[in-house]
């Protein structure tokens, strides 16, 4: 998952998270948010040089628990290419509604033309 399919989840919660608990606990989330994601990266980038193969989360999940279990991570992650656009659809349609006042129908073609203009 990319900056792009990150972004409209994570800004509102981050908007959120400011009127809460201010400049101080939105710093503190957004350190722990960026280490746990180097963590995801060097170990994504540790099980890429162990097993050479294509197919990402699917060939390690084969690799480490035969194939069920490559099996049912490859259905996971089609599950999840599925329902992500519609999730960041919502997220985009919330900061539109709360930034321009407009809702309906209007604020989901704006959405889905925002997710389909950045990914």
């Amino acid at each position: 998952m990319g900056f792009p399919t990150l972004f409209p989840v994570i800004s509102p919660a981050g908007t959120s998270g400011i009127a809460e608990a201010g400049w101080g606990g939105f710093a503190i989330a957004a350190c722990l948010m960026a280490l746990m994601y180097l963590v995801l990266v060097l170990s994504l980038a540790e099980m890429s040089a162990a097993i050479p193969a294509a197919g990402g989360g699917y060939s390690f999940a084969r690799q480490a628990m035969g194939p069920a279990g490559g099996y049912l991570t490859g259905l996971a992650v089609l599950i999840e290419y599925a329902l992500a656009p519609a999730a960041i659809v919502i997220f985009i349609g919330a900061a539109v509604e709360s930034l321009l006042g407009i809702n309906g129908p209007l604020v989901y073609l704006i959405s889905t033309r925002c997710l389909s203009a950045f990914t």
